[in-house]
Order: C-alpha cells, then sequence, then structure tokens
C-alpha cells in the first residue's frame, strides 16, 4: 500500500501563457509537514496568497487581508522551485493557494528591517494578471493531534474505529458546537458515502494495522481511499465491473493488478470475485493478500490437472509455499489434487502434499489448525498417511442408520435427503454423516440425476478428463447420451463444484425434455449476474417452483450448490415430473 500520497483535495491546476509574459506553476500541498511546494517558470515577480475558500480578495497586497491567510512574494526571472510552510497552527479548513504574475502591474519593492532584506508588493490589481488557483484542505496541528489520539485509540476495533470517524468531531467539551469540526470533514469524507462503505473500510484498517497505529492523518486518508475504492470493487454488479475497479486502483493496491487480476481467465476472476466478498482483513490488508486469493481462485477453477501443475510450478511459484522441485510421479500427484477441495490458500500446500503422500506412499504431516485463521507452526505429529475413501465408495456405500446423524427432524432439508436416501439416490458419509453443507461436484450431482430418473444410454461421451476407470464414467455417459450434459469443450470437469445455475440448466434440460415445465418465469435482482447459457434455466424453474433463491430476491448464481440443497432440487425435479 502506498503510504505516500499527499493529503490534498486538488480541484484545478492551469497554466496560461500571454503575449507579453507567462506564468506556469503547478502546486502540491503535503499535509504531513505542512509545506507547499511550487515548481514552474515566471517572467515576472510572482505572489502567492493562501485564503479560506470562502474569503473573496480583490487583490494582493490589500491593506487588511483576512487573520487565516498567509502571503508569499518572490521575484524571478525564470524556472523557480519553492517550499512555502504554512503556520501549523493555521484553523483547519479549505484554503485557496493563489499563484499570481504581472510583470506590468506588479513593483517590487526591496526593505530593509531587523530580520533581513523583505521583498513586498504593492499595486496589484486583478486586471490582465494571471492566475493559478488551487485549493488544498489543511489541518492543524491541534485537529490533528485529536484526530489522532482518538483514531489510534479504537484501532484495534472495526466497531470503534468506525464510530470515530464518522461522529468524532475537533474540540473538547468546552469548545462551543458551532467550531466543532466533524471528523468526516476534516478528512474530506463525504459522511454520506462513508456510511455506506466505512465499515468495510475500518474492518480492512483494523487488519492493516494489526495492532500497530496511524503517525500522520494523511495515512488515514489514503487507506480510507483505497477501501473505498476495493468496497466498490467488491459490490459491483457484475464480474466485470469488480474487475475493472481493481484494474482501475491499481496504483492504490500497490501489487501487480495485471498479473494477479486481468491476466486470469473468465472462471478464474469469477472465483476471484466470489472470494473478494467474503475476504476479512484478519492480520493482513487486502493488498498483502491479492496474490494468494488470485492463486485460491484459479484453483478453485482449474478443470485440468495440467492447470493445476502450471499453477504451481510456474503461474504462482513465488506465492505458494510448495517445494516441487524433484517431484516424483509429478503428473500423477497433480492429478490426485484434482480430487480435493481448495477453499482457503493454506489448502493448495496441503492438497499438494497429501497428493505427493498418495501417489509416493510417504508420510503425511497433517497442518496444525488454529483458531482465528492463520498458518500453523509446530504441535503436528508426522503419521502414516492412510487413503480416504474415494467419492465412489463414499456414494456407493449408504450408511443404514436413518435418519442421518447430522440431520435433524428442524433441518430445512431434513425431508428431502431422507426421502431420496430411501430410494438410494443420496447416501451418507461411513461415519454416519450425511454433511448437508458439503459442496457437490459435477459428477456427483449427476450421479444422483441419473439415480433419480433411472436414466440410460449406449453413448460414450469423449471428455479428456473422463476415462473408463473413474467411478462417475457410465452416470456421465448417461447424462450426455440423453443430451442433458455437454462439457465445456472437450472436458467435463467432474471434480469441479458445480454451481447453482449450472446445476438448474442440467435440470433444465433433463425437465424439458419430460415435457414437465410450463412457460412460466421468475425474475431476481441478480438476473444480470446470471450467465447468457443460464438466464432463461434459471427463470423457468424459478417460475415452475423447482428452485428458490438464497433471499432478497437474489438467487446467487455463481456460488456452489450444497448437499442439502441438492437433495432439495432433485427431489422437485421428482415430484415435477
Amino acid at each position: 500500500m502506498k503510504k505516500s500520497r499527499i493529503f490534498i483535495a486538488l480541484i484545478l491546476m492551469l497554466s496560461m501563457t500571454m503575449s507579453a509574459y507567462a506564468l506556469e506553476c503547478t502546486v502540491k500541498y503535503d499535509s504531513a509537514t505542512n509545506v507547499i511546494d511550487l515548481k514552474g517558470t515566471a517572467q515576472a515577480p510572482v505572489a502567492v496568497l493562501v485564503t479560506p475558500v470562502d474569503a473573496t480578495l480583490s487583490a494582493l497586497g490589500q491593506d487588511n487581508p483576512p487573520a487565516t491567510s498567509a502571503q508569499y512574494d518572490f521575484m524571478e526571472e525564470a524556472a523557480f522551485e519553492k517550499q512555502l510552510v504554512l503556520d501549523k497552527n493555521l484553523p483547519s479548513g479549505e484554503y485557496t493557494v493563489t499563484v499570481k504574475s504581472n510583470e506590468k502591474y506588479i513593483k517590487v519593492v526591496s526593505s530593509k528591517n531587523d530580520k533581513g532584506a523583505v521583498t513586498d508588493i504593492q499595486g496589484l490589481t486583478t486586471d490582465r494578471v494571471i492566475s493559478i488557483p488551487t485549493v488544498i484542505y489543511h489541518i492543524s496541528k491541534t485537529d490533528s493531534d485529536k484526530l489522532l489520539a482518538d483514531i489510534n485509540a479504537a484501532a484495534d476495533d472495526a466497531d470503534a474505529l468506525y464510530e470515530v470517524i464518522a461522529n468524532g468531531k475537533t474540540g473538547t467539551e468546552e469548545t462551543p458546537a458551532e467550531d466543532r469540526i466533524p471528523y468526516t470533514e476534516l478528512l474530506s469524507l463525504d459522511a454520506e458515502q462513508f456510511a455506506v462503505y466505512g465499515e468495510y473500510a475500518c474492518a480492512q484498517m483494523v487488519g492493516t494495522l494489526a495492532g500497530g497505529t496511524y503517525a500522520d492523518s494523511a495515512v488515514v486518508l489514503a487507506d480510507l481511499a483505497e477501501y473505498e475504492a476495493l468496497h466498490t470493487a467488491i459490490n459491483s454488479s457484475n464480474v466485470q465491473d469488480a474487475i475493472g475497479a481493481l484494474e482501475d486502483n491499481a496504483d492504490a493496491l500497490d501489487v501487480d493488478v495485471e498479473r494477479f487480476v486481468t491476466n486470469l481467465d473468465e472462471a478464474s476472476q469469477e472465483k476471484l470475485v466470489a472470494l473478494m466478498k467474503n475476504f476479512e482483513a484478519d492480520g493482513a490488508s487486502f493488498t498483502d493478500k491479492l496474490p494468494e486469493l488470485s492463486a485460491l481462485a484459479s484453483m478453485q477453477a482449474a478443470d485440468r490437472w495440467k492447470t493445476i501443475k502450471t499453477i504451481v510450478t510456474e503461474t504462482y511459484d513465488d506465492v505458494l509455499n510448495i517445494d516441487h522441485e524433484g517431484l516424483e510421479n509429478e503428473d500423477k500427484v497433480y492429478q490426485q489434487m484434482m480430487d480435493y477441495t481448495y477453499t482457503v490458500f493454506e489448502d493448495i500446500e496441503d492438497g499438494f502434499n497429501k497428493a505427493d503422500a498418495v501417489v509416493n506412499k510417504k508420510t503425511y504431516t497433517p497442518p496444525k489448525k488454529n483458531n482465528g485463521g492463520g498458518g500453523g507452526g509446530g504441535g503436528s505429529s508426522t503419521v502414516n498417511f492412510e487413503i480416504p475413501p474415494s467419492r465412489a465408495e463414499q456414494r456407493e456405500e449408504p450408511n443404514p442408520a436413518r435418519p442421518f446423524m447430522d440431520v435433524t427432524p428442524d433441518h430445512w432439508g431434513y425431508a428431502a435427503i431422507n426421502e431420496l436416501a430411501e430410494k438410494k439416490v443420496v447416501s451418507g458419509y461411513p461415519d454416519g454423516d450425511f454433511r448437508p453443507d458439503g459442496t457437490v461436484t459435477r459428477a456427483e450431482f449427476v450421479k444422483m440425476l441419473v439415480s433419480a430418473f433411472g436414466i440410460t444410454a449406449d453413448a460414450k461421451a469423449s471428455f479428456a478428463d473422463v476415462s473408463e476407470a473413474d467411478w462417475y464414467y457410465t452416470y456421465i455417459n448417461a447424462a450426455y447420451g440423453n443430451g442433458i450434459v455437454n462439457g465445456v469443450g472437450d472436458s467435463f470437469n467432474p471434480n469441479g463444484a458445480i454451481t447453482r445455475e449450472d446445476a438448474c440448466v442440467i435440470v433444465y434440460r433433463l425437465l424439458t425434455k419430460h415435457g414437465a415445465l410450463t412457460d412460466a418465469k421468475a425474475q431476481f435482482a441478480d438476473n444480470s449476474q446470471f450467465a447468457d447459457y443460464a438466464a432463461d434455466a434459471i427463470s423457468v424453474l424459478a417460475g415452475n417452483g423447482v428452485v428458490n433463491g438464497v433471499g432478497d430476491n437474489r438467487f446467487d448464481a455463481k456460488a456452489s450448490i450444497n448437499r442439502a440443497s441438492c437433495a432439495v432440487l432433485i427431489l422437485n425435479c421428482m415430484n415435477a415430473k
């Protein structure tokens, strides 16, 4: 994160040239040092006046300028660089820095006093004077000290920090109410906008500080500006808007956005945006974590083992903590990694180590699980790795106990789960659980649907990632032969988590073949986020009562569907038929 931003509200910088003389000047203000930097060229004496924005001055050099102003004069013939220091005790507020020059109308008088040579300017009028105004916001030392003290006192609690910035004011109890300045105004924040993004920004700020404090109000403003941009990105109406917002704020992020965002394929970008929506600072800033989120998104979207190999050995080699040099049976290891689910960044390293242990018959050290996130250090023991039951074994061996140990009668999916279990469409795990919140792979979903409807077909799909040795081979071929699934190109991505919209597309094709659907349609508030190929399927299925939204009239099409929702969906399909 770049902390060198100048605390400035820059409204206008002009360069004007006239036939007889010229003035070109850039004006920058650093609130941390109270220094105004001037850089430019002039062919005449230069005068600088700093006045409140609401002050009206007919000319420089007037006899009674406002008390809250400062004037600087100097004579230049060509290029110049000047640093003018504002009084730290100047009242907080917006000021106009006006740079003026006109050889004809400025009379420079040099005089001596006990402080040395002084340059004065007399007789200046506004007629044909070249003027360059710039607006800055100055915070007095008193207000700055109180602002930082209040913010740092709340810097370890996001809610408290939000309360300070949103409702805090300068001054003390003895300060008249009209003289107290709200912190939102002091930080040049739009109070209404801060009410929208402020809670998110404060949570990220606390995570970024990680127990530290702010040393300057300029850094506070820089952080707020960055996290406002991120909040906009994360809450964009669609994936491309979110990606575009990240690209637009590449400088603020201070990370290689092109590499970690722009260059991702469409599926990975969708996963990245989904991860961003759930990101919490937890001791690290979004900027620091973006490479990890990008790597995780790419893993979640990977539909081939060769893609995973590229992610581990090339694309994110410097992001992942994986020693892949000299790996035995490397292709088989990356194929094995396709069987695992990647929910958090640490799962990638764990998946690699577990796959290496399975393929190369090694011992495996499970990662230490910490409450509150973060990687674990010592304390874990090396154990002989036992290959867990395959998904095929887990699904083909139903647990006879009913109900499932983790699905109680008050669970919203209880009836559907148990009815399908009795019909042998779904089954539990060897430990007696159904795991209703667990994700469902594309192969698992097809298997349940084919089993529910007794679908058969003498067909053979030519998917590059589906072979006769796979447990799901016959199910996918049966669905393919009936026109229910198509895959993506020459792949099916059987081990990828199925999304709500893709599940709807498959179900829609099946029920359409059976003539079980009417023309009724329903609309959701997030229709714009549906894939084009899934929009009609979702609308028709919702109109026919086969699927429901997730609240607030949203469907959340890109989210993965869990096992309980799958059971309800398939039972609804069976009833619709």
